[in-house]
């Protein structure tokens, strides 16, 4: 029984199969050999900027490749990436269609109504679909096969034949799998050089991101303040990332936050994307959201201090800008925390630079060869030098401080730790200075740098000193008062009543004898002035004399300090000239003067006062004169036994003494100093040892004439208008002389032990009281108090205040026109004076 059925001719069926498939080899081989052809031009070509233009060179190749000789219809599916397009390519015996539209024919629709299905399927499987399914069916016309790329079906291929056509015999078959798998590696092929030449080219831009973050680093790390470094940022970032735009927000402790932006073109941020871009969780960490890549600014502790936000409108933002995003938050943080830093820094070091310049203490840098390498403006006072900038070399320590330093940084350099040590009696310059010094090694010093510690304590010293003796002095203060103040009651009543018995004399009858008590009393009264300024009670009455003349009046006394060993000879100008000093100061300068020089003198010798006017351009720079113009000078020379340099540089330091314990205080020559220098004049000495020493006094000369003294003046009665007086004084004898004057000078005179009697006899006598005379300091209550309670209770009330202790401050609670103060010891005279002023203010009133 036959294999075949009856109707076939076997042999002829043979043939033409023979002949069919010969046929179809042909067709696959021309198909093949043809799109080797077209991919040959393809391959040489490098690949496209992207997916879409490689998949649309590489399998419009395939279907140009199969239509005409292999099939009638190649239709290429492509799904990767999305979305999805189709090629669709037609023999001219079907009709040709235009390339890249994407619409299936209507005939080829008819010939495979189900292709869109078989595509998806194959898409979905990755297997070969063909129509018919069934293979007994005969050959298939319709092929669909998947392309697969890196092992991703990224297309379909369906090739199909028209009904007159025949099938797709096996070596077609084969021959489409061959074209579509060369398809395949040729995409693959070109994949890989796409990604190997964008791999290459974001290496490239993030070697010259890296490459600009450096320079942005530098540059950001060179800028001085935080306005700097927020406005390089901007402009850095937006080139760096060649962005649309770039905001830089600074919130380091500022408000509001200081912000710079760079953009390309005109700005399109708006303030509300800017709320946006810098929201609540922007600082939380990096976001790329609405075209913009954010990232927070951190500084230590995780501390936001800012936020760099970028807009690009071509391309997102990719991993590696992500990341260098980042490196650049990390360089902008190190750069603000190290700006943050320098500021402190240059804060701290001008802080320090002012506490160095500005300390009362010599601080000095002195190197391992004591060289002097560095000192502040206190060790430049202490040791006379230049300040440190204005210094065309480094000065010298003195040899004596040097000697004690010496010691001093041997401690140091053995480890110790010394502290506060004297170098007592140093030669700085011309002077002996006490001197205390502390040093320490400063660290990591090669050449072993002592900072050292340099304070003059002289004249801490010196007023330790003073301040014990000013102790001492208010004491005998306080005993010389009260021996003054019963000295003056007397004075007062022994120059009261010789001025009262010389006004009694007749005339023609000698007032000798009551003259010389009147001299005696006041020469008395100065003494006991200068009594009153161990205490420091006296105030200081500057008055226009002449100096020749207080020598002159002064010469007794002179002679008899001085004693019969010295001569004693003084010379003035040829006219009188006048200076304004306080009298009795000015003489207890002169006698200070002679007694130094009689005791330079122990075996006598002369003593020579020498008064000159001359100009300020004359007289020696040591003197330092404030002012031009004509000056008196009073040279004091002695012919004694001299000073050597070192004892004139000190002569008038307090308590600088060379007489010994007991025989000097140190005082006398700081007093005229004092004295001379409150009068706007200066005092200097010059001495020769074995030779003697001058003492030059320089005050400015007053054109003035000389204030008028009384001092052996005699009372005489002036016609006064009568007064009630109240006179309140507990020293009996005192009292009488007052009421005595005032009495005499036709005054009703009302007489009281105390301040509290004299108000019951102000307030308690019928007709009114014109003046009140009283002591200040009696019993309970004091004449100034009393006399400031009765000024209230009458406005119209004078008060004249006396005391031989207190000070014309005793006024400071009464009516200034209507009181005055008589300091005792005071002779009638000037009483009836001060009455007759306050009573002619009351007549005028």
């Amino acid at each position: 029984m036959s294999a075949f059925p009856p109707s076939i001719n076997v042999p002829g069926n043979r043939r033409r199969r023979a002949g069919e498939e010969e046929s179809a080899l042909a067709r696959a081989l021309d198909f093949t050999r043809h799109y080797v052809e077209l991919r040959s031009h393809t391959r040489d070509s490098p690949p496209g900027p992207d997916v879409d233009d490689d998949y649309g060179v590489h399998l419009a190749a395939l279907a140009d490749a199969a239509v005409d000789d292999f099939c009638d219809w190649c239709v290429v599916t492509v799904r990767r990436p999305a979305p999805h397009h189709r090629f669709v390519r037609a023999s001219v015996r079907v009709q040709r269609i235009a390339e890249h539209d994407g619409v299936i024919p209507a005939a080829l629709a008819q010939r495979v109504p189900d292709l869109e299905a078989l595509v998806a399927r194959t898409a979905t499987t990755g297997l070969r679909e063909r129509v018919p399914a069934d293979v007994t069916a005969g050959l298939p016309w319709c092929v669909v096969i998947a392309l697969p790329v890196h092992d991703e079906i990224v297309a379909t291929v369906a090739f199909v034949r028209d009904a007159a056509a025949a099938g797709f015999g096996a070596a077609e078959l084969a021959a489409a799998d061959e074209a579509t798998w060369s398809a395949a590696t040729s995409l693959e092929r070109a994949d890989l050089l796409r990604r190997a030449r964008q791999s290459s080219a974001a290496t490239l831009r993030v070697a010259g991101q890296l490459r600009d973050l450096i320079a942005t680093s530098l540059v950001l790390s060179s800028a001085s303040d935080v306005a700097t470094i927020v406005r390089e940022l901007a402009e850095r970032t937006r080139a760096l990332f060649d962005a649309d735009e770039v905001i830089v927000v600074n919130d380091d402790d500022v408000d509001p936050p200081a912000r710079a932006t760079a953009q390309r073109g005109e700005p399109t941020t708006s303030v509300a994307d800017l709320s946006a871009i810098d929201g609540p969780d922007a600082r939380s960490g990096q976001r790329d959201r609405d075209g913009w890549l954010s990232s927070p600014i951190r500084g230590r502790r995780d501390r936001s201090l800012g936020l760099i936000a970028i807009r690009r409108r071509a391309d997102a933002s990719s991993s590696e800008d992500q990341e260098i995003l980042a490196l650049l938050c990390q360089a902008a943080a190190s750069a603000l925390a190290a700006t943050t830093l320098n500021a402190t820094i240059r804060a701290n070091e001008a802080r320090w630079r002012v506490l160095v310049e500005s300390a009362p203490i010599g601080l000095i840098e002195v190197a391992g060869d004591e060289r002097v390498r560095w000192w502040n403006p206190a060790a430049a006072s202490i040791f006379g030098w230049r300040l440190f900038r204005d210094a065309p070399q480094a000065p010298a320590l003195p040899e004596d401080v040097l000697s004690g330093l010496r010691v001093l940084w041997a401690e140091v350099n053995a480890g110790g730790l010394p502290s506060g040590q004297t170098l007592a009696g140093v030669r700085v310059g011309t002077r002996a200075r006490d001197l205390t010094v502390s040093a320490r090694r400063l660290a990591g010093d090669a050449e072993s740098t002592m900072l050292t510690l340099v304070d003059d304590v002289t004249d801490r010293r010196l007023m330790k000193e003073e301040l014990r003796h000013a102790h001492t002095m208010e004491i005998r203060g306080q005993v010389a008062g009260s021996v003054v103040h019963d000295f003056n009651n007397l004075l007062t009543i022994i120059s009261g009543y010789a001025e009262l018995l010389a006004a009694d004399l007749p005339e023609g009858a000698p007032h000798d004898a009551a003259r010389a008590i009147i001299e005696t009393s006041s020469r008395a009264s100065t003494l006991t002035g200068q009594l009153q300024t161990i205490g420091r009670t006296r105030v200081t009455e500057p008055v226009v004399l002449d100096p020749v003349s207080i020598v002159e009046a002064n010469a007794e006394v002179l002679h008899r300090v001085l004693g019969s060993e010295v001569t004693f000879t003084w010379t003035g100008p040829a006219q009188p000239v006048h200076v304004r000093v306080d009298a009795d100061l000015f003489e207890q300068l002169v006698l200070n003067l002679a007694i130094n020089a009689r005791d330079a003198m122990p075996d006598g010798g002369a003593l020579d006062v020498d008064v000159t006017r001359r100009p300020a351009s004359e007289l020696d720079v040591a003197h330092h004169l404030a002012r031009s113009g004509d000056y008196v000078v009073i040279s004091v020379a002695d012919t004694g036994v001299g000073m050597d340099d070192a004892t004139r540089q000190r002569c008038f330091e307090p308590f600088f003494t060379t007489k010994g314990p007991f025989k000097g205080t140190g005082l006398g020559l700081s007093a005229a100093r004092r004295f001379v220098e409150e009068s706007h004049g200066s005092i200097e000495c010059t001495s020769v040892l074995g030779v003697g020493t001058t003492f030059e006094v320089v005050l400015p000369l007053v054109e003035a004439p000389v204030d008028a003294r009384s001092d052996v003046a005699v009372l005489t009665l002036a016609p006064a208008r009568p007064a009630t007086i109240v006179v309140a004084e507990d020293d009996d004898a005192q009292r009488r002389l007052v009421a005595q004057v005032l009495a005499r000078n036709g005054h009703r005179v009302l007489d009281v032990t105390s301040a509290e009697a004299a108000r019951d006899a102000v307030l308690g006598t019928p007709e009114p009281v014109d003046l009140l005379v009283s002591d200040v300091i009696m019993g309970v209550a004091s004449g100034d108090a009393v006399a400031a309670e009765l000024q209230r209770a009458l406005p119209d009330l004078r008060v004249l205040l006396v005391s031989g202790t207190a000070t014309a401050s005793a006024l400071d609670g009464l009516d200034g026109s209507r009181s005055d103060f008589l300091a005792k010891p005071f002779r009638p005279s000037e009483l009836v004076e001060r009455v007759r002023r306050l009573l002619e203010g009351r007549d005028d009133a």
